[in-house]
């Protein structure tokens, strides 16, 4: 019999889209713990995740090199200032167009 704890421990999750749900910045925070190995993370169009959410995630992700933050109405441009300075691996951003 295998250990199904142990089986899911040896499987690393690097791309997680959650675009257009209905996540809130405790949801979001409890994410970034759990997945913190991420390397792309789709966030388009979260319209209940605050600029405090994000920042509270930001420091838990380790891996980022691409986010998608597009249709955020409540993330000002010093979070995406804050991202792109913590997350040295970045590569590409997504925000919308003013």
């Amino acid at each position: 019999m295998v250990d199904s704890q142990h089986e899911i421990l040896k499987y690393t999750l690097v791309v997680l889209n959650l675009s257009k749900t209905r996540i809130y910045d405790k949801s979001l925070y409890m994410i970034s713990k759990s997945f913190f190995d991420l390397v792309h993370l789709d966030l388009g169009h979260w319209y209940n995740v605050t600029e405090k959410g994000v920042i509270q995630a930001v420091g838990n992700f380790t891996q980022q090199r691409r986010i998608n933050l597009q249709g955020f109405r409540k993330v000002v441009a010093y979070v995406v200032d804050l991202v792109v300075s913590i997350w040295s691996l970045l590569r590409k951003i997504l925000v919308m167009s003013c």
